[in-house]
């Protein structure tokens, strides 16, 4: 992968699913807008720069080093026969797999851009954020409280002006939330502006600590992984590479490691390694659905037929950290916890 096109879906897991022409191995590529390509695996799940910071390409260089366990794992998998799998990387293959998408990072940026606009509708509002900060006054009345006790005043003289000072409060922000909402406004808007750039130095920061977080491999260390080899093609790779299941909802990667049910690394149109809870079985046949749609905006197949081309009608269906009720119900428990 060294080198400025970086693949973030790497050319040794796309192989498993590549056709070879002229000594070079190309895949079958369906987009969420209907596009569909052949291409070869150079061009598909990569990009410019992808893991480089400010000009270090040292991430880069690590991740090709450790492409090298990655190729050996991944040889061992796709020899084992249909059944129980033993090996204790398999959980370290899964983390680094889940972390270092571009998936990965376009869910971060997108979440925070949401929670960013159903903030910037409550404090950019000067009626809301009125009422906001007048019912953090009800419910906070220390508020107030400490402030006239750090200026001295005594508790009989708190009990007389605490509500003379909390209508002065008032007041003033009923006058000035209009000019307060309008800087929240710019704010937000200065902000959304670097939440590329910061999302994208954050996947970065935490790929160079470590390229498979230990506290993440635990989580999937409790799993047990069994290989599945299918009678004929259905697998495809999700650009997500694997997809996770909390309590029968599938997604892109963990959100909730007390939820984790299940977790599916497809390996070639014909094997797929499977991680499951105890009392969990994951239905093999469903494994293609749920691949295409926690897709974010494309998935690699084996083939071109009618079957992969239904599927990529499902591409980001189930891409999303959160849906839009967990969003907002996300948001809720924070406007809770501030006022």
């Amino acid at each position: 992968m060294a080198g400025r096109k970086q693949h973030f879906i790497p050319q040794l897991l796309q192989r498993g699913f590549s056709t070879r022409r002229k000594n070079e191995n190309y895949v079958h590529t369906f987009f969420r807008d209907g596009r569909y390509f052949f291409t070869n695996t150079i061009n598909i799940g990569a990009e410019r720069d992808f893991y480089t910071f400010e000009g270090a390409s040292s991430l880069d260089d690590a991740i090709t080093h450790y492409e090298d366990s990655i190729h050996s794992a991944l040889r061992l998998i796709s020899c084992h026969p249909s059944g129980p799998i033993y090996c204790e990387f398999i959980p370290k293959l899964i983390v680094h797999f889940e972390i270092r998408t571009k998936t990965f990072r376009n869910n971060l940026l997108n979440s925070t851009d949401a929670l960013m606009d159903e903030a910037a509708k409550w404090f950019s509002c000067p009626k809301t954020l009125m009422r906001l900060l007048e019912t953090h006054l009800e419910r906070n009345p220390h508020v107030i409280t400490n402030i006239l006790k750090e200026n001295g005043l005594t508790t009989s003289n708190i009990v007389t002006m605490k509500p003379l000072i909390k209508s002065i409060i008032i007041k003033f922000i009923t006058e000035y939330a209009p000019i307060i909402s309008n800087r929240f406004e710019i704010s937000f808007s200065e902000i959304k502006k670097s939440l590329n750039y910061s999302i994208r130095n954050a996947q970065i920061t935490l790929l160079e600590e470590e390229l498979a977080p230990e506290p993440r491999v635990k989580r999937y260390s409790n799993l047990s992984f069994r290989l599945v080899e299918a009678d004929y093609p259905i697998f495809i790779l999700p650009d997500s590479i694997i997809t996770v299941e909390e309590n029968g909802i599938w997604r892109p990667f963990l959100t909730n490691p007390d939820e984790l049910t299940a977790v599916c690394l497809p390996i070639s149109p014909t094997k797929c390694l499977i991680g499951e809870n105890e009392g969990s079985v994951v239905v093999e046949r469903k494994i293609p659905y749920h691949s295409a749609s926690c897709s974010y905006g494309f998935f690699i197949a084996g083939e071109q037929n009618n079957r992969n081309i239904k599927l990529s009608e499902l591409i980001g269906k189930n891409s999303q950290l959160l849906t839009e009720e967990e969003m907002r119900l996300l948001f809720d428990e924070i406007l809770l916890k501030l006022t």
